[in-house]
Parts: structure tokens; sequence; C-alpha cells
């Protein structure tokens, strides 16, 4: 989502599939489910929605974006679903997640 930009709940929701989903999003929401210190109404919002889902988010709780001047947060969120189906993988089988830092010439 864009910064300054107000939440919908139902385009968030649309995310969701019926099937397993894996949503890698820049929705630029705080919350402490992925390490934000001070969570936001957008980050509340997914959270929910998360829940309702029956998703997991599986960020580590490192900084996802750094400003130019060196501060960081926590704005991008990766979360995933699996079918409720017996047998097939779950969250305990994601092994590593990570950020990845990219230097900007």
């Amino acid at each position: 989502m864009l910064p300054d930009t107000a939440a919908d709940r139902i385009e968030l929701n649309k995310l969701f599939g019926p099937h397993t989903v894996n949503i890698t999003e820049d929705i630029n929401a705080k919350s402490r489910l992925w390490g934000s210190p001070v969570p936001d109404e957008c980050g509340l919002m997914f959270e929910e929605l998360v829940d309702i889902n029956n998703a997991s988010v599986i960020n580590t709780g490192q900084p996802t974006y750094q400003h130019y001047n060196g501060s960081r947060s926590h704005l991008d969120i990766s979360s995933i679903r699996f079918p409720k189906v017996p047998d097939q993988i779950g969250p305990s089988s994601i092994i590593f997640w990570a950020v990845i830092t990219v230097q900007r010439s």
C-alpha cells in the first residue's frame, strides 16, 4: 500500500484465497506481530485478517526498510496460509526467512 493511504479491509482480505497462500507485501503497516515496537491501525487490521484466514506471519522481527537517514522500520510482511488438509506441509516446514539488503548507488 502507498504511505498515507487508508487501509481497505475488503481489498486486504482479497489477498487471502481458498488455497495455499504466500503473501509478501509492502503494506506500510506496523504490528508487533512482525516486529514493530508500536502498532498502527493498518497493522492491527492485517493482524485480524491473518487470524481470520488462519495464516501465519513468517517475519522474524528483522526490520524490512531502511530510510536514507539510517532509521529502520518493520513495514513489510510475509505471511503464509496452508490448506486444512492432513499430511500437507505447514508453517513448521519453513526453514529460512530473511530480509536481503541491497546497496543502491
